[in-house]
């Protein structure tokens, strides 16, 4: 059993406001501390955001050698983070809330986070992107971080993007294509 503890402060998100986040006082794997992370484990499997940078998985998801759980909210990347696991936690609450839904899959499966500052490879454009195998969401900038917007975390995003896992796991199969696309394209814009 997991001890879900609300951030001391609210941090700003990129387009909601203060709010507070629900944390993870763990092991940090890379510098063999204790910190707060950007974990809410008391929601199903989990709610993870970390941030990737220059495709490599980054510690500035946590404020390095936070043991007061104070979350930093000065730079764009660090509201792109507060944003995403913010409205991540309240997708997951609302198919919990009006559907009795636990998670994607029913099954608390976990909502994997990543925001990306190096960019998706191919592309120029900020985006963001359900993945159907891995299952996790990344939430991309543009090259090096130079877009010209920020929109690629906003709520109806994150929520479309979860969408996709939703319709994913409700029909047991592959939207990816053709007409059965365009229905799982319909359903995410929708529920996001």
């Amino acid at each position: 059993l997991y001890t879900c503890t609300a951030s001391v402060n609210n941090p700003r998100t990129l387009f909601s406001g203060n709010k507070p986040l629900n944390t993870d006082y763990a092991l940090n794997t890379i510098s063999g501390q204790m910190e707060y992370q950007l974990n809410n484990l008391c929601k199903g499997n989990g709610i993870v955001t970390n941030y990737f940078n220059n495709n490599s998985l980054s510690n500035d998801n946590v404020f390095n050698g936070n043991s007061i759980n104070v979350w930093p909210d000065v730079s764009n990347k660090d509201r792109a983070l507060n944003q995403v696991h913010w409205a991540s936690e309240k997708y997951y609450d609302f198919l919990y809330n009006n559907f009795n839904r636990n998670s994607i899959d029913n099954n608390n499966k976990q909502l994997y986070n990543l925001v990306d500052d190096y960019g998706n490879p191919g592309s120029f454009a900020p985006n963001a992107a359900y993945d159907p195998t891995a299952r996790f969401v990344t939430y991309y900038k543009g090259i090096g971080g130079q877009s010209l917007g920020i929109s690629f975390c906003s709520n109806d995003i994150i929520g479309h993007e979860w969408s996709h896992g939703l319709t994913q796991f409700a029909v047991n199969g592959d939207m990816s294509l053709g007409e059965s696309r365009a229905i799982n394209e319909g359903l995410s814009d929708v529920f996001g």
